[in-house]
């Protein structure tokens, strides 16, 4: 990865310098090994900030959304570059599907990932081998990769195949499927077709009361944060209907946090990010009640494919989701209007 990031960061260094564009949006290193964080670079001087961290974890693509619509005051940005792995160009196209970004406005760095380390599962594999201070990439082959992590005990070398996040094992593209320029070679191999279907495989062999009390018990803990909305680059709406007060909109939600509120809002995104969802799992990660956001639109994406045959959003910018379009040769569910 010090190869790549390299190369990425002299791409972006010399997009600036020729004005090609009027910003780059990467990564930086946090104040703590897990907080690598999102990081908007306009100077060519200050390109060397930049880096691909282990932990690496945000999708950089949401923030394209503000950059398209700024807030008020703030002067909107006519080209940008954005590093760009496999779930990120993924976001990207639904985007540019969305309409929201147009294709000619952003310049896609892209790199082969080799996943993103989850926090969790490190400090697991570490057991007592004290706090962690800092976690860097070991250049070596796809077959081997291996991450160097410094301890306060010492250094240790853990598998990356380890401590890498479930999306990253489950991830069917972790090359980028649209790019302008792709640095580096493979280093994460695709996974097979399930895509991380499991979970919700095994949710549908509940019965319907064993599978309410499981939703009821997550849901119950929500608290209307509206993380996983804020942070899905599949919810790009101008306006919200759960924030929309306009007199011609129903009332979809009331300010009440009751559990039958918080399933009504749950559902309601569900239905919004079927087909569209990138599979990227910001959801789960951002959510502070660790409600398994995944299993959900993991359940959402088995149900299309079951009905409307394979498919996986993003992967084509001029695509449209089952769930936008109609055929006739769509299949209809048994005892629904067969006229």
């Amino acid at each position: 990865m010090t190869e790549i990031t390299q190369e990425l960061r002299q791409r972006s260094e010399a997009l600036l310098q020729d004005g090609e564009v009027d910003q780059v949006i990467g990564w930086s290193e946090g104040t703590f090994f897990w907080q690598a964080r999102p990081l908007f670079v306009t100077d060519p001087g200050e390109v060397g900030r930049l880096a691909c961290p282990p932990t690496s974890r945000s999708n950089l693509v949401k923030y394209m959304v503000d950059v398209v619509r700024p807030g008020h005051g703030q002067q909107r940005k006519e080209r940008t570059a954005i590093w760009t792995r496999g779930c990120d160009a993924r976001a990207l196209s639904r985007l540019i599907t969305d309409g929201v970004v147009r294709r000619d406005d952003v310049h896609i760095l892209g790199f082969h990932c080799p996943g993103v380390v989850s926090p969790e599962n490190l400090r697991n594999a570490l057991g007592e081998s004290g706090r962690i201070l800092s976690v860097t990439w070991e250049d070596g082959t796809s077959e081997d990769l291996h991450l160097v992590v410094q301890t306060e005990e010492g250094e240790v070398r853990v598998a990356a195949s380890e401590v890498l996040e479930d999306r990253c094992l489950n991830c069917t593209h972790p090359e980028p499927v649209i790019y302008d320029e792709l640095i580096g070679e493979p280093v994460l191999h695709p996974a097979e077709r399930d895509r991380g279907f499991a979970g919700a495989k095994e949710l549908e062999n509940l019965d319907v009361d064993e599978r309410f009390a499981f939703w009821a018990r997550h849901f119950d803990r929500c608290i209307r944060c509206y993380a996983c909305r804020n942070v899905c680059p599949a919810c790009n709406c101008k306006e919200c209907v759960f924030d929309s007060d306009l007199p011609d909109q129903p009332d979809w939600l009331s300010k009440a946090s009751t559990l039958s509120e918080k399933q009504i809002y749950h559902l309601i995104r569900a239905f919004h990010v079927a087909g569209r969802c990138i599979e990227c799992g910001q959801c789960e990660r951002v959510c502070p009640m660790d409600i398994p956001l995944t299993d959900l639109v993991m359940k959402a994406a088995s149900d299309i494919e079951e009905l409307f045959g394979p498919h996986e959003a993003g992967l084509d910018p001029d695509e449209v989701p089952p769930l936008q379009t109609y055929r006739k040769e769509d299949p209809e569910l048994e005892g629904g209007n067969q006229s």
